[in-house]
């Protein structure tokens, strides 16, 4: 009897601290919300409801492509390679989307492109091999690669500079959480159950997620523009923008080093450090664990300093994650993928919102979107290439090759990044305005 009432209260008060959290969490998610415009909330709101659906896509799947194809298909570092540069390819034609964004919304080409992309893994129970799961792949990312430039588009449209990157994090920040909850799960069951059941069971929940993104339209303003873009222009405005090319040298050097590592992966994973899926779902529950807490980072830090010098401290910490599979060859664990995926975490969020906000910092409000589509051509030329570059250093350098090679890429992109933004920078960022202030 005294030992269950000795356990009781214990339970009572876990149970009153889990339901305390959530309500304090509810309140600061309902206080963020306040920091906006009434339109720009309504919008922001639409994006996490959308955000909630697609991120539970992305969980069930994301983590276990590369995984899948070599364990199950025993794919070759080359079908790799081409799985994961396919959305690169489409990279490559960003500046004609644009284009024909200049003719409709551009949110409608975030949200078609999206469904057909979730939509192409309803076909993985009729796959048994490694090329028609690959295509699968390619066509999902060519079709994501079509809504980069649009949601740059929407991003510039409905929040403004200094919301932007706190606007940005608060999505990601509560993708985040629901990450953190799922994933562990997600990989459970795919140990469980076959690919073929849960994938298209998640690319219902993501067509769902792209339906509720029309949802993000602007009610003030149309979205649509008839004004062509103007090749010449913006060929001049990029020789005229020391800046500009400064920071695509720099981004194109990243990037570099993490399109190497994306054959090697996989390989390194099954062949080296023997994961499962999951293995694989509890590590992709730390990175989002870590992922809520540095999109907040990232996010605010944004708003208070030049964007360029944080995509330094970016690049730096990205530098880790081959550092971090280096030692795996030592210690052979498949624990290890906790540390890289705790890395690409806070690397991928601070590409997430760092990256696109420098861009737009440099380019300035009106030329944001063509900017955008030329760095998203040039991030194309760096994914088209960097795999099969990989592929080529396994095959003839080894594994190991792969990730000293990407290490010293990524560091010398950091401490070029660092170097541009050395002296006094003009900052885009305006004075904040106090909370009721009437401007």
């Amino acid at each position: 009897m005294d030992l269950v009432g000795a356990v009781l209260p214990g339970r009572r008060s876990r149970a009153l601290a889990r339901r305390t959290a959530v309500r304090r969490t509810g309140s600061l998610l309902a206080r963020s919300f306040e920091d906006f415009s009434p339109d720009a909330a309504r919008i922001l709101r639409a994006e996490i409801s959308a955000g909630l659906f697609i991120t539970t896509f992305n969980v069930f799947t994301g983590p276990f492509t590369g995984l899948i194809l070599r364990r199950d298909f025993h794919a070759s570092p080359f079908q790799i390679a081409c799985a994961s540069s396919a959305g690169a390819v489409f990279m490559l034609f960003s500046l004609l989307w644009i284009r024909a964004m200049r003719r409709s919304a551009p949110l409608s080409f975030v949200v078609w492109p999206g469904l057909l992309a979730r939509a192409g893994l309803l076909l993985t129970p009729f796959i048994h091999s490694a090329w028609p799961f690959a295509g699968v792949l390619i066509m999902a990312g060519l079709m994501n690669a079509v809504a980069g430039p649009a949601y740059s588009a929407v991003v510039q449209n409905v929040y403004p500079r200094d919301q932007r990157g706190r606007a940005l994090a608060l999505g990601r920040m509560i993708g985040s959480i629901l990450t953190v909850a799922l994933s562990p799960l997600a990989g459970l069951l795919l140990n469980l159950l076959s690919f073929r059941i849960v994938f298209p069971a998640a690319a219902v929940v993501g067509i769902a997620g792209a339906l509720r993104q029309r949802g993000m339209r602007r009610g003030s303003s149309p979205e649509a523009s008839q004004e062509s873009v103007e090749w010449n222009r913006v060929i001049e405005m990029i020789r005229r923008d020391p800046s500009f090319r400064r920071l695509l040298l720099v981004s194109l050097l990243f990037g570099f080093g993490i399109w190497l590592q994306v054959p090697a992966n996989p390989i390194m994973l099954v062949d080296v450090l023997h994961g499962t899926a999951l293995q694989l779902g509890v590590a992709a529950s730390v990175g989002g664990a870590l992922g809520f807490f540095s999109n907040r980072y990232w996010g605010r830090l944004v708003d208070q300093r030049a964007s360029v010098r944080v995509l330094s401290l970016v690049y730096l910490a990205g530098a880790l994650t081959p550092l971090v599979y280096l030692i795996g060859f030592v210690l052979r664990t498949p624990w290890l993928i906790l540390g890289t995926s705790g890395v690409d975490a806070i690397v991928s969020t601070g590409l997430d919102i760092v990256a696109m906000v420098a861009v737009m910092d440099v380019a300035g409000p009106e030329r944001a979107v063509e900017y955008m589509g030329v760095y998203l051509t040039v991030a194309g030329v760096r994914g088209v290439i960097g795999p099969m570059l990989g592929a080529f250093v396994i095959q003839h350098g080894g594994l190991a090759g792969v990730y000293v090679v990407a290490a010293v890429v990524m560091l010398l992109a950091s401490w070029a990044a660092a170097r541009q933004t050395r002296g006094p920078m003009p900052s885009a960022i305006p004075p904040r305005v106090p909370r009721g202030s009437m401007g």
